[in-house]
């Protein structure tokens, strides 16, 4: 926990989020196309090893579009500041972004410690983002009934992100499970 975190003005964190998603959506549009008409690669924009030996791509998911059309449901990037004061994004995180447990742990921690601060400067909330996340996953559910049951899977305790996991489905009210835990019927 950084006690005094990064602050990005407004008008800065507006670019920031503009990038942010320009990127989601161009991901998800290459999702789509590689699990739908495989334009990219019948076109030779994308080298088809590129994505045939990529053992992340799952060859059994072919043909099948998600509810919504969305395939790409959580987006981070990692940015730094050039030595020009751009910013750069120096990586992309399209798989299940660690840091969105602890992020939220840590403003929880920093607004009960320094209220004050967040009073003053009008820090941007996280709950409207988490309240979107959990309400997004509700609606995944295949089955639209009211309450429909849903869980947070992790690879369990010995993971690294095992806190996050458990932090999660805990502010969620969704319950915790690993693959042992699953059973398919029909």
């Amino acid at each position: 926990l950084d006690p005094i975190p990064l602050v990005i003005e407004a008008g800065e964190w507006a670019l920031i989020e503009q990038a942010v998603i320009q990127r989601a959506t161009l991901f998800d549009a290459v999702l789509s196309d590689l699990y739908g008409n495989q334009r990219l690669l019948h076109d030779g924009l994308v080298p088809s090893a590129l994505v045939f030996a990529n053992p992340h791509f799952l060859r059994a998911c072919f043909g099948i579009t998600p509810p919504g059309g969305v395939h790409l449901h959580t987006y981070a990037m990692d940015i730094a500041r050039s030595p020009q004061g751009n910013w750069w994004v120096i990586a992309d995180r399209t798989q299940a972004p660690s840091g969105m447990g602890y992020t939220l742990q840590n403003r929880l921690l920093s607004a009960r410690t320094l209220p004050g601060v967040f009073d003053q400067y009008r820090v941007r909330q996280l709950a409207h983002f988490f309240d979107m996340k959990r309400e997004s996953l509700l609606a995944l559910a295949g089955d639209q009934r009211p309450n429909p049951t849903v869980v947070l899977l992790s690879p369990g305790p010995h993971n690294e992100t095992y806190f996050e996991h458990s932090f999660l489905a805990g502010q969620w009210g969704f319950t915790l499970v690993e693959g042992a835990d699953l059973t398919v019927l029909d």
